[in-house]
C-alpha cells in the first residue's frame, strides 16, 4: 500500500505512515471501491433495495393489468349483447310484378343501442329510434321497364348495418293474355274480388289447399295504388272476377 498523503510505502499491516504519521485507512471488504464519502455506500444499498422491489412489483402489476383488460372485454360483450348493435329490416309489402312506373315499397325496422336509419339503394328513407322494434317505413320507388333492384339498408350510428334486396318486374305489357288459365299457388287463400282492389266484400274465397281450382283470363288488367297487377277472370261458378296476379301462376 501507498501513503495517501506523502505517497511513501507502507509496511503490510500499517495502522499510521511512518514517514509522515497519517492514519492508514483500511478499505472495505468486497467489490466497492475506497471512497472518504458514506453517502456513496448508502446510494448503492438505496438502488439495489429499489431494484429488488421493482423485480417483485413488475409482475403483480401485468398480472393485474391482465385482468383488468379482460374485466374490460367481458363488459364490453355484455353490454354489446343488452344494449348494441342488433339491427333487422323486414320488407313486409311489394309487387313482383307490376305495370305501374313507380310502387311503394314498405316494411319495418328494429336497432337497439343506437338510432339507425333506412335507405333504398343508398336514398334516405327514414330514422329509426334508438331501442324500436318493428317501426314502420315505406318509400315510392320509380321504375324501369325491365328487372328494377332495391337494396334495403339500415345502418346504425356505429356503422353497424344489415341489408334486404328486393327485385320487381315492371312490364308494360299485358301479364296473361285472353284465354290463359290460371291456378293459385301462393300458401294461404286468394280471394277472388268484385273490383281490381283490396275491399271488405269479394265473390269467392280460393282455399289455401285449394290448387286445383282453375280461372280463366280474360285479357283485361288493372293496376291497383299499391303497384299490384289485378287480372280479370271468369270464375267457375261465380262468374267474373278479379285476382291479384302475383297470388296466381299458369296452369302447365
Amino acid at each position: 500500500m501507498i501513503c495517501s498523503k506523502c505517497g511513501k510505502p507502507l509496511a503490510e499491516n500499517a495502522a499510521f505512515c511512518m514517514v509522515c504519521g497519517t492514519r492508514v485507512e483500511v478499505p472495505p471488504k468486497g467489490n466497492y471501491q475506497q471512497t472518504d464519502n458514506s453517502e456513496d455506500y448508502q446510494a448503492r444499498d438505496v438502488i439495489e433495495s429499489s431494484s429488488s422491489k421493482g423485480s417483485i412489483l413488475l409482475p403483480i402489476i401485468i398480472s393485474i393489468s391482465a385482468i383488468l383488460l379482460v374485466f374490460i372485454v367481458c363488459l364490453s360483450l355484455v353490454l354489446t349483447s343488452m344494449f348494441g348493435g342488433k339491427l333487422a329490416v323486414n320488407i313486409d309489402a311489394y309487387p313482383e310484378r307490376t305495370q305501374a312506373g313507380s310502387v311503394v315499397i314498405s316494411g319495418r325496422a328494429s336497432t337497439k343501442g343506437s338510432n339507425a336509419t333506412i335507405s333504398i339503394n343508398g336514398e334516405f328513407v327514414s330514422n329509426i329510434t334508438a331501442n324500436s322494434d318493428n317501426q314502420y317505413w315505406s318509400k315510392s320507388v320509380d321504375l324501369k321497364d325491365g328487372s328494377n333492384t332495391f337494396v334495403v339498408t339500415i345502418t346504425d350510428t356505429k356503422g353497424n348495418m344489415a341489408t334486404e334486396n328486393v327485385s320487381i318486374i315492371c312490364d308494360s305489357q299485358v301479364v296473361f293474355k285472353k284465354g290463359t288459365i290460371l291456378v293459385k299457388h301462393n300458401a294461404s287463400g286468394v280471394y277472388v274480388r268484385p273490383t281490381p282492389q283490396i275491399s271488405n266484400k269479394y265473390i269467392m274465397l280460393i282455399d289455401r289447399n285449394d290448387y286445383t281450382s282453375r280461372f280463366v283470363c280474360l285479357g283485361e288488367e288493372s293496376t291497383d295504388s299499391e303497384g299490384y297487377i289485378w287480372c280479370k277472370v271468369s270464375t267457375p261458378n261465380k262468374g267474373i272476377g278479379w285476382v291479384r296476379s302475383d297470388l296466381m301462376r299458369v296452369l302447365e
